[in-house]
């Protein structure tokens, strides 16, 4: 696993609210989503899915900055999702999360467009670095 070389973001000096929503068939890493972004006063979770049926009927009301998807589900894969998004509203950034760390998933959520791919076994302080570093338009990609 790559490890974050720049410093973490300081949350509390930050200006503007990041909208996450969280695409994972676990409950347990919604609930650590949930957390995270509690204790980050301008991460905000706007929603959660466990599969693609319910991430897409979200979408449609609410968009986040940042999408945040895995690459297994119960209907289809996350991949199937990332390029849904990136044409249609591709101001949405997607991160893909996964327990596999595998170039060839980090190449192709790439090749898709999205802005970063990050293996789960990733610690909550380096995930919110992570998370404001691909707000600001850098990618992270582990793996690769």
């Amino acid at each position: 696993m790559k490890l974050a070389t720049n410093p973490l973001p300081d949350f509390a000096t930050m200006t503007r609210a990041i909208n996450i929503a969280v695409v994972d068939d676990h409950g347990i890493i919604r609930a650590i989503f949930k957390s995270i972004t509690e204790d980050a006063p301008d991460l905000k979770l706007t929603w959660t899915a466990a599969d693609l049926g319910s991430a897409r009927r979200q979408l449609v009301t609410a968009q986040p900055n940042l999408l945040i998807v895995d690459v297994s589900l119960p209907d289809g894969d996350g991949f199937e999702l990332i390029s849904e998004v990136i044409q249609t509203w591709p101001e949405t950034r997607v991160l893909m999360i996964s327990m596999h760390d595998d170039k060839d998933y980090a190449r192709r959520a790439r090749e898709l467009g999205a802005c970063g791919y990050m293996v789960k076994s990733t610690s909550p302080k380096e995930l919110l670095g992570v998370l404001q570093r691909v707000c600001d338009g850098e990618e992270h990609f582990d793996s690769l």
